[in-house]
């Protein structure tokens, strides 16, 4: 059913920016990743709650909010004036989608606009979804030339297209990267999440676990890439395997 943005950001920005907020553990660890960060990047921001805890952590950063919906679009504008003026960071938004080649597009956004769009409707989301046609274009174009320090990436499944588009991007600059793999994958291409991993690894970036999310450093030496990469591509692409794994790993930090 769809239902006015206005009336949906309601709900959305107390799920992002309340006290119950959504990637609590993520968020409330975020400060340990952004010593010496002047440049953070946000990819798929949606109302830019990464963008948002960031800022309150530095001073005199530029954060640069990529986001392909539209009327989140115009949400994270009215949203990041006020942040910049508490904060004392500029802030820019990109009105586009990450992807391996500028074009326009269609994308998916959801009719109740409390999830993301996804350059595919998404059976995981149980709104219905309306297209609409965007500008898609990648990271190396829209970044030519900036020296970023902190990308954050999440794109519903399209990450390995964000990550071909930004091939010179993280080869050139020593930035960390933030990134939440879509265990779906891309419907369309065909690419699994191991895919994304292997395609990490080449570019000479190691991962370590930071929540539910992944955190990638340019570090490790070609053989322990290809290795992790190889584990943490059997453990995504086999989501049964991967949620037993899970459940272990939370006991040993004595979650529930």
């Amino acid at each position: 059913m769809r239902i006015e943005p206005s009336q949906a950001y309601k709900e959305l920005e107390e799920q992002y920016f309340g006290d119950n907020k959504h990637e609590s553990l993520e968020i409330d660890r975020l400060p340990e990743l952004l010593d010496g960060v002047r440049c953070f990047v946000d990819v798929g921001a949606s109302l830019g709650q990464y963008s948002y805890f960031a800022a309150k952590a530095l001073k005199g950063a530029k954060f640069f909010c990529v986001e392909a919906d539209p009327d989140k679009v115009k949400r994270l504008r009215e949203l990041t004036g006020k942040w910049a003026e508490a904060t004392r960071n500029e802030f820019a938004i990109l009105e586009k989608a990450a992807s391996d080649r500028q074009e326009v597009i269609n994308f998916f956004v959801p009719e109740n606009h409390l999830s993301s769009g996804a350059f595919f409707p998404l059976a995981e989301t149980a709104a219905g979804w309306e297209k609409v046609e965007v500008e898609a274009d990648t990271l190396d174009r829209l970044f030519e030339g900036v020296d970023v320090d902190f990308l954050k990436l999440d794109v519903e499944g399209a990450e390995y297209r964000a990550l071909v588009g930004a091939e010179q991007l993280m080869k050139r600059c020593d930035l960390r990267l933030l990134l939440e793999i879509s265990p779906w994958g891309d419907k369309d291409h065909a690419h699994r999440p191991f895919d994304v991993l292997k395609l990490l690894a080449s570019y000479g970036y190691d991962f370590s676990v930071f929540e539910d999310h992944y955190l990638y450093e340019k570090r490790g030496s070609g053989l322990s890439r290809w290795v992790k990469s190889r584990t943490l591509g059997f453990v995504l692409d086999h989501p049964g395997f991967k949620a037993r794994v899970k459940g272990v790993f939370n006991r040993l930090r004595g979650r529930k």
